[in-house]
C-alpha cells in the first residue's frame, strides 16, 4: 500500500530522514520548562484545552477564554517552537530545506524531529509547556478592545477531536467536565458573531471537501469520504485568524512576511459573473469585488451547485502566498493577515515567532529584508510542492480504489466540461474522472464556452446536471462511459 506515496516522495525528492548533524543536535535538545517558567506569563491554572483533528499527535495551538467585567478575554497560546530551534541551528537549517511538513494517508513527513513536534513543543494535556499567547479582549458586543502577546507557560487541561465538540454542540451525551462545557457554549457565541462579523468586511467562504481515507488492517484503502467543515472547525479558524490578523499588524513596523492573496483581476472577475448569469444565478453584481464574489456564492442553493462553482469560482482567483510586501488578504477580507500559528507544521510560522519574541524582549529585527525576501520565495515554494505532492498521492490513491470499481455504475454530477470531454464527480465517492464526448455514439455534440453547454442534437448537457455513469477504464485517469 505504501510504493504509491514512496513513488511521488522520491519523484518530488522529499526527505524521509533527518541528517545526522540535525540529529546529533536533537540529543542535546532539552525541555527546559521548568527553568524557564519564572521569566514567562504564567497561565498554568487557566482553563485551557486543545482541539484537533482525531488522529493529531503534534498540538501547536491551545485556547482559553474568560469572562471579564468589560465582556470577555480570549487566549489563543502557539508552542513556543522558536525557543527550541534557534536561527543559528542545524535544526533551523533542515526547517529551511523542508519549508513544511508533508502529510500523505497514513504518513506524515514532519518539518521538525519528532521529539520536537510531538513531544517536547506539543501541546499535550496535563503537561507544562512553554508558549506564546495572543490576548484578545471583547466588549460586551464582542468587539475587540485590546490585545497584546507574551511569551507564556501553559497546561492544558483536555485534548478534544473536532467529532467530540461537534457532538458536543449537537446535545449528544459528552464526558465532558461542566466548566469546560460552559466555556465550550461561550466559545461557541463568541465564534458566532467572529464569522458574522467577517462576512460583513467581505470574507469568502467556500464549501471544497477534502478526503478522509478508511483503511483495512493492511493499510489499503476501503472507503472514501468526504469531510465536512463544522462549527468546531470555524471555532478553531476563527480564533486562529484573531491571531494571525494581530500578529501580522503588530509586525508591519517592520520588515516581515505576510501571508497575501491579491485581488483578482478585472478579466477574472467578468469570468467568473459571466458564467454564473449564463448559468441561470440571480445575483447583484457590486462596486466591491468581495460582495460580488460573496453575491455570486449566495446564489448557490443546493449542494451540488456549490459542488460545481465554488470549484470554478475559485479557479479564477489569485493563488495566497508569502511575501514581505503586504498586498492585503482578498479571500479572507484582511489587510494584515500572516501565519502565526502552526510553528511546528511550517517554516512562515517559526519566522514569525522569532520576530514577535524579539519584539516581545525588546530586540532589533532579526532578519534583512533581502532574507525575509528570500525565506519567503522559500516558503512559498515549498508550499507547492507540498500541494502538488499531496494531489499526486491522492490521486493515485483513487485510481487504485477504482480499479476495483471497473464495470460499475455510479450516479454523479457535471462539475465542468472541455470541448472533448465532461468532467464528472461521482456522488457516492469523492472521485472525479472524465466522460469524452466522443464515447456518447449516436450524437453529435458542439461546445459552448460562454454558458459551459455541451449541446448535441439530442441531448444537451449543462453544469450541475445529474449522470448515471460506468467506470470503463482507469490508467492515466479515471475514465466513464454513459452506463445506459
Amino acid at each position: 500500500p505504501d510504493v504509491e506515496i514512496l513513488s511521488v516522495i522520491k519523484h518530488y525528492d522529499l526527505p524521509l530522514e533527518f541528517p545526522k548533524k540535525v540529529l546529533s543536535e536533537l540529543e542535546s535538545v532539552t525541555d527546559d520548562t521548568q527553568s524557564q517558567a519564572a521569566d514567562r506569563t504564567d497561565f498554568r491554572k487557566l482553563l485551557t484545552f486543545t482541539i484537533d483533528p482525531a488522529s493529531a499527535k503534534d498540538f501547536d495551538d491551545a485556547v482559553s477564554l474568560i469572562k471579564t467585567e468589560k465582556g470577555w478575554k480570549l487566549y489563543v497560546h502557539i508552542a513556543d517552537v522558536a525557543h527550541y530551534v534557534s536561527l543559528k541551528s542545524e535544526l533551523y537549517k533542515e526547517a529551511m530545506n523542508r519549508g513544511n511538513s508533508y502529510y500523505f494517508p497514513k504518513k506524515v513527513i514532519p518539518m521538525l524531529p519528532e521529539k520536537i513536534s510531538n513531544n517536547i513543543c506539543s501541546l499535550r494535556p496535563f503537561e507544562e509547556k512553554l508558549t506564546l499567547t495572543v490576548i484578545t479582549e471583547f466588549d460586551s458586543n464582542l468587539d475587540i478592545v485590546a490585545q497584546d502577546v507574551t511569551e507564556s507557560i501553559i497546561k492544558s487541561d483536555a485534548r478534544f477531536s473536532y467529532e467530540e465538540i461537534d457532538d458536543f454542540f449537537d446535545d449528544k451525551d459528552q464526558e465532558i467536565p461542566n466548566e469546560i462545557q460552559k466555556t465550550l457554549r461561550n466559545m461557541r457565541k463568541l465564534s458566532s458573531s467572529l464569522s458574522s462579523k467577517r462576512v460583513e468586511k467581505g470574507y469568502l467562504s467556500f464549501n471544497l471537501p477534502e478526503t478522509q481515507y478508511v483503511f483495512d488492517d493492511d493499510g489499503h484503502v476501503t472507503d472514501l469520504v468526504r469531510s465536512r467543515e463544522t462549527e468546531s472547525h470555524k471555532l478553531i479558524e476563527n480564533f486562529m485568524l484573531i491571531a494571525n490578523e494581530y500578529t501580522a499588524g503588530l509586525l508591519s513596523k517592520y520588515k516581515t512576511i505576510y501571508r497575501i492573496h491579491e485581488q483578482p483581476e478585472k478579466r477574472d472577475v467578468t469570468s467568473v459573473t459571466d458564467l454564473a448569469k449564463n448559468c441561470n444565478l440571480r445575483f447583484t453584481k457590486d462596486i466591491n469585488v468581495n460582495k460580488t464574489f460573496q453575491n455570486v456564492l449566495a446564489s448557490l442553493h443546493t449542494n451540488d451547485e456549490h459542488r460545481v462553482f465554488d470549484r470554478l469560482i475559485l479557479r479564477n482567483l489569485k493563488k495566497a502566498k508569502y511575501h514581505t510586501t503586504n498586498f492585503g488578504h482578498f479571500g479572507l477580507a484582511m489587510q494584515n493577515y500572516t501565519h502565526f500559528t502552526s510553528p511546528i507544521r511550517r517554516l512562515s510560522d517559526l519566522l514569525i515567532h522569532h520576530q514577535i519574541k524579539a519584539e516581545v524582549n525588546g530586540r532589533k529585527n532579526l532578519f534583512s529584508p533581502s532574507e525575509l525576501k528570500k525565506l519567503a520565495i522559500i516558503a512559498t515554494e515549498k508550499e507547492m510542492i507540498a500541494d502538488e505532492s499531496e494531489r499526486e498521492v491522492d490521486s493515485k490513491n483513487k485510481m487504485i480504489f477504482m480499479r476495483k470499481r471497473l464495470g460499475e455504475v455510479f450516479e454523479g454530477i457535471i462539475i465542468n466540461m472541455k470541448p472533448s470531454k465532461l468532467i464528472i464527480e461521482l456522488d457516492r465517492f469523492p472521485v472525479t474522472g472524465v466522460l469524452p464526448v466522443a464515447s456518447i455514439s449516436g450524437d453529435c455534440f458542439n461546445f459552448y464556452d460562454k454558458g459551459m453547454k455541451m449541446v448535441g442534437r439530442k441531448t444537451t448537457f449543462n453544469l450541475a446536471d445529474k449522470i448515471e455513469v460506468l467506470v470503463s477504464k482507469v490508467d492515466d485517469d479515471i475514465y466513464f462511459r454513459l452506463a445506459d
